[in-house]
């Protein structure tokens, strides 16, 4: 890859040191924007919460995301049932959702509600910050009862190494009890 670049290079002062020398264009250093598209990448991590009547419910699914040009996100998608139905004994529901690196550096959405889409994004980051190469989506969620209580559970996406392409460690599940 080095090797390219420095032909690149000495092909162009070669050019620039002979008058009326025409250049062919060279290949972009990065994709273009138009290239760039978010893909999932390993396994997603299920939220479930437990309504009043003690049912599990699937309140959606965090993932690790790529986009092809370099960087990483985390997505939580809600269910969408969930999210638009009424249960029994549940008053709200909020995730915040993290793309941490394997340091445990990355990016934080903030916390919102079920009400506020069907989907909630960290901004991208480069896959190669701080020096990192595996990324894991987290979902931390927060379920309000009608009586007061409050349940707390959290959800972890595949780790992915980008260096290697392949997961390292599995999705794990989270479950909010009642």
């Amino acid at each position: 890859m080095h090797l390219g670049r420095a032909l690149r290079t000495t092909a162009l002062a070669a050019a620039l040191a002979v008058p009326g020398a025409i250049v062919a264009g060279a290949p972009a250093a990065q994709a273009t924007a138009r290239s760039c598209h978010w893909a999932d990448k390993g396994d997603s991590g299920v939220v479930r919460v437990q309504d009043g009547n003690g049912s599990q419910l699937t309140a959606g699914r965090i993932h690790q995301q790529f986009d092809y040009c370099g960087n990483s996100r985390a997505r939580f998608v809600w269910d969408g049932w969930f999210r638009t139905h009424a249960h029994p004994g549940i008053t709200g529901a909020w995730v915040q959702v993290l793309d941490l690196g394997d340091d445990g550096r990355g990016r934080d959405s903030g916390e919102y509600g079920s009400l506020s889409g069907p989907e909630v994004t960290t901004n991208p980051i480069s896959v190669h910050s701080w020096g990192d190469n595996e990324w894991y989506g987290v979902a931390n969620m927060r379920i309000t009862h009608g009586n007061g209580s409050t349940a707390r559970c959290t959800a972890y996406s595949s780790t992915w190494d980008y260096h290697y392409g392949r997961p390292t460690e599995g999705a794990q599940p989270g479950t909010c009890g009642y």
